[in-house]
């Protein structure tokens, strides 16, 4: 690659340009290698070969050359050899470096593959992207969905340089200096900041109960009644659960952005992904039965042994598998709500909601019932938006009306079923050509090879009159009813369609001409909701612009 000193420009230039790794010169025979010194090249050190003839002047390197350079972003040491190894496709002007190969393609050895993959492990560990990556999802994490550029890059270089302030151990990836990084930031510890409608997060299903569990002090009744967050089914009814976890990609993506106010800001809230009405509903339902009757299994409580009887009695938790037994220290209303806001809300609970609890129990709590009083004001600070969420809540002023068809629909009802298979739908196999088109019937087989569908597995439709390359296609057997919906004209198939922004092959520089991130599920599925790859209808679905359309037309 640089058969003089003077063709290397850099340090920089030789860590990005030579990717084949050389092994340490004293693993050759004494004398094998003799140091030039840099070269006048800063930072490095040029190693050359004294074996078989080889150079030993800065002017004239060759490919025994090895450079000695340490990565300033990682601080690991670097040997690489002068050389570089290309791949070239015969017949096409296609070429791609030859990737490292650990492992004999004729003599396997155990311990070569331990290499490989170490080796795999470090180039992800030192790879420029993971210091950013992990450092956006460590913020996330600690409390703030939409951390600013300046917080990430001041996480990443105390990731980098393995410091902040006087913790850490000074090398690469040290997590101490991390976490210290992101704890101890003006962005995380700055009330000025909590004005910033982008400030904080969305709390988590599971972090809101046990916020409430140990805030609340809860008493369990006996030793397998701690298990009470672990019982079966929360991840369905509350959005998460413990070790309930849907896919690899956890419970919600980091980069998802909710329609409405949210995704237009071009801002993400991770947390609302789990979200929907009937899930908010369920986990509300849980909180404040536990404050009333306790942890129980009654009443979409968050128990995991049925009770003989289930409690109706506001404060009687006496079959419950375990009971909040938080005493205040307050002796006012005022100092009870500030106590409660404290525990519940970090104290950010506003003035508004303050007011409307003081109001409700005031009265309550003066009068002698002091306990069902500290019961209610639980459950509203809980039920308030200061407590489901870190930042600071606003109200905007205005009542909110509910809106909908003003007029009857001229038609019967209809419903569109939107079935998304997540990850684990071939499409090749559900709708197939299969008459009226020979060689469309020879490029599939062809293409599918072992993995074509049988005419024997497949239910015959026709497609005649359709525009179709084919007259008949041929549906899976085991979707008899999709068959029978298309026969009476109440489906129909969209086929071939996707979200590519322009006609590609697998050839092209899809990375640069597609608008969007192909072959990432996270984004392909997020692309298959909306089904808008050009942007022209930013934050809508394609469902609801079905509905719109439908709407329109009456």
């Amino acid at each position: 690659v640089y058969a003089s000193s003077s063709d290397v420009p850099s340090k920089e230039h030789v860590l990005s340009s030579l990717k084949v790794g050389a092994f340490p010169v004293e693993m050759f025979d004494a004398g094998a290698y003799t140091s030039l010194g840099d070269c006048g090249v800063s930072g490095l050190e040029v190693l050359a070969a004294k074996t078989n003839g080889g150079s030993s002047s800065c002017s004239a390197l060759d490919s025994d050359t090895i450079f000695k350079a340490t990565d300033d972003t990682t601080g690991v040491e670097r040997l690489l050899k002068n050389v570089v190894s290309t791949v070239h496709i015969a017949g096409l002007s296609a070429s791609f470096r030859n990737p490292v190969h650990f492992v004999s393609l004729v003599n396997y050895d155990l311990r070569d593959m331990h290499h490989e993959v170490d080796a795999v492990i470090d180039h992800l560990f030192y790879h420029p992207s993971h210091p950013p990556f992990l450092a956006t999802r460590m913020i996330q994490r600690f409390g703030i969905s939409n951390p600013s550029p300046g917080f990430v890059k001041r996480v990443v270089n105390a990731y980098r340089t393995g410091v902040y302030a006087d913790m850490g151990d000074g090398t690469y990836g040290n997590m101490a200096a991390m976490v210290a990084a992101i704890l101890l930031d003006p962005e995380s510890s700055s009330p000025t900041l909590d004005a910033d409608p982008s400030q904080g997060h969305l709390k988590e299903p599971l972090l809101k109960i046990t916020n409430i569990f140990r805030s609340m002090d809860v008493h369990y009744t006996s030793y397998r009644s701690k298990r009470l967050l672990r019982q079966p089914g929360l991840q369905k009814h509350l959005g998460q659960g413990s070790y309930e976890s849907p896919s690899v990609f956890s419970f919600f993506l980091p980069e998802y952005s909710p329609p409405g106010v949210v995704g237009r800001a071009g801002l993400v809230s991770p947390e609302s992904q789990v979200l929907s009405g009937a899930k908010v509903s369920r986990l509300i339902d849980g909180i404040l039965t536990s404050y009333k009757m306790g942890v129980t299994n009654c009443w979409n409580g968050f128990g995991t042994r049925l009770a003989g009887f289930c409690p109706t009695q506001d404060g009687v938790s006496d079959t419950s598998e375990g009971t909040l037994t938080y005493a205040p220290t307050a002796t006012t209303v005022d100092s009870l709500i500030d106590e409660l806001s404290l525990m519940l809300t970090a104290g950010r609970l506003g003035e508004n909601n303050r007011a409307i609890v003081k109001g409700t129990i005031e009265n309550m709590y003066n009068g002698g019932d002091k306990a069902k009083a500290i019961r209610i004001a639980q459950q509203l600070i809980t039920s308030s938006p200061e407590f489901h969420g870190t930042g600071l809540a606003r109200k905007g002023g205005t009542e909110r009306v509910l809106t909908g068809y003003t007029e009857p629909p001229q038609h019967e009802y209809k419903a569109i079923v939107y079935l998304m298979m997540v990850g684990g739908c071939d499409s090749f196999n559900m709708l197939v050509p299969q008459s009226g088109c020979s060689t469309t019937v020879s490029d599939y087989n062809r293409e599918r090879g072992a993995h074509k569908m049988l005419s024997s597995d497949l239910l015959s439709i026709s497609a005649t009159g359709s525009s179709q390359p084919c007259s008949g296609f041929g549906v899976h057997k085991e979707l008899s009813v999709v068959r029978d919906l298309y026969q009476t004209s109440q489906a129909t198939f969209i086929a071939n369609a996707g979200v590519l922004t322009k006609p590609l092959t697998k050839h092209d520089d899809w990375m640069r001409e597609s608008r969007v991130q192909l072959f990432a599920h996270n984004h392909m599925q997020t692309e298959n909701y909306a089904v808008d790859p050009l942007r022209e209808k930013s934050g809508s679905g394609v469902a609801g612009r079905i509905l719109d359309v439908l709407r329109r037309q009456g």
